[in-house]
């Protein structure tokens, strides 16, 4: 019975690293690197709690967009492609980044 115990302990950490690493897109590149920064871009409609900062591969970062009155957050913009919905987002840090939050104007009906 401790051998399943372990075993499942061993699996569940397995499955919580394995969510934070799709945003190490580069490893060869964290490979060569000590450090890496990560770019907070400017947003209307809102202010995010991070500044850009450079830390130490493997770092990881968590950061919150808050919208200000009459705007709503959508998601971040990654200078990789993609539109990340998660707010607060937890970015590990392995390379050069970018993210910028993207807040939607509301209308009043």
């Amino acid at each position: 019975m401790k051998i399943k115990r372990t075993h499942a302990a061993f699996v569940i950490t397995i499955l919580l690293l394995g969510l934070a690493m799709p945003f190490c897109v580069n490893q060869a590149q964290a490979d060569t690197q000590t450090t890496a920064t990560l770019t907070i871009g400017d947003a209307v409609g809102g202010t995010v709690n991070q500044q850009t900062q450079t830390d130490t591969i493997g770092t990881m970062v968590i950061t919150t967009a808050t919208p200000t009155s009459g705007y709503s957050f959508l998601y971040w913009q990654t200078s990789w492609g993609s539109q990340i919905p998660d707010n607060p987002l937890a970015i590990i840090v392995c390379k050069d980044k970018t993210i910028t939050p993207v807040f939607q104007q509301l209308t009043l009906t």
